[in-house]
C-alpha cells in the first residue's frame, strides 16, 4: 500500500504539496501534472479512516432513533 510520501517522492515534490493537491488547492500546472501522474502510477488511493485519526475527527453524523413498540 502506497502512502502519500511515495506519491511526493515519485513526483518530485514536498508531501505538503501532494496534501494541497488532494484538498484541491491551486498549483502550477506542471506541479498538479507530475502529481497525478504519480497517482496513477502507484494506483495511490487517500485513506478517510487515517485521514480522520490525523485531525481526530470525522465529518460523519449519526443519528439514532429509538423504536416505540406499540
Amino acid at each position: 500500500m502506497d502512502i502519500i510520501k511515495d506519491v511526493a517522492k515519485k513526483a518530485g515534490v514536498p508531501v505538503g504539496t501532494v496534501s494541497k493537491y488532494i484538498s484541491n488547492f491551486e498549483l502550477k500546472p506542471k506541479t498538479k501534472i507530475a502529481i497525478e501522474e504519480a497517482i496513477k502510477e502507484l494506483n495511490y488511493e487517500h485513506n478517510i479512516y487515517a485521514r480522520g485519526f490525523k485531525i481526530n475527527g470525522t465529518n460523519t453524523v449519526a443519528l439514532i432513533i429509538p423504536m416505540v413498540l406499540l
